[in-house]
């Protein structure tokens, strides 16, 4: 497993890969949200100005009996 954040620029995650995606606040520079999500390359948050900065490869989540 990765253990590193890899940048958007190098590479995108796999369609329907779970991550975590630091992203750029664009109402205050110099500020950094997280988003969760399953990579969908049709979202827009990989495409809109570099909002998309980083994305780490999260493990599935585990099922509840």
């Amino acid at each position: 497993m990765n253990d590193k954040w890899i940048p958007v620029s190098e590479r995108l995650p796999e369609e329907g890969t779970l991550v975590l995606v630091l992203c750029r606040y664009e109402r205050a520079p110099g500020k950094y949200l997280f988003a969760y999500e399953r990579y969908d390359p049709r979202s827009t948050i990989w495409h809109a100005d570099d909002y998309a900065r980083y994305w780490f490869p999260l493990p599935e989540v585990p099922e509840e009996k």
